[in-house]
């Protein structure tokens, strides 16, 4: 069976992937209310994020591995 994006979305995974600082700052963007149009579709996650901008967010599998992008600076 392969691996689905719920079963490697870990906070662990994301962690390591987006690293300690940026881990933060995301986690302060969602309580603070800063993501919006969060949907999941099968395996890819989109949303958008009021930083000093709007930015486009999105999540998915590539061959079990995830992958993202962000039109953000840090990207």
């Amino acid at each position: 069976m392969k691996p689905t994006l719920n079963d490697r979305l870990t906070k662990k995974e994301v962690l390591d992937l987006a690293g300690e600082v940026y881990f933060k700052r995301g986690q302060e963007y969602f309580t603070d209310g800063c993501v919006e149009g969060f949907r999941q579709t099968g395996d890819s996650i989109r949303a958008t994020v009021l930083g000093s901008s709007l930015y486009s967010v999105r999540i998915w599998l590539v061959s079990g591995q995830i992958s993202y992008s962000c039109d953000c600076p840090i990207g």
